[in-house]
């Protein structure tokens, strides 16, 4: 997906809707819940790298998992 072709104003609507998805993306990145020598990256590099993929999965998947716990 091409979201640096959008005009400024979707670009806006865009990050504030999926922007806590791309969030847990650099959060899984920077600070990775594995050490040691078995330590492997690549998943959350390649993740990285698809970045406006796996960001709106990711915050779709928040939304709906605090739309379900939240409204009864």
């Amino acid at each position: 997906m091409k979201v640096e072709q959008f005009n400024p104003v979707i670009k806006i609507i865009w990050y504030l809707v999926f922007g806590i998805g791309y969030l847990l993306l650099y959060i899984d990145y920077f600070s990775p819940t594995e050490w040691g020598k078995k330590r492997n990256t690549a998943i959350t590099a390649r993740r990285l790298r698809a970045k406006h993929l796996w960001g709106p999965i990711n915050a779709l998947v928040i939304w709906f998992l605090l739309f379900i716990f939240l409204i009864p």
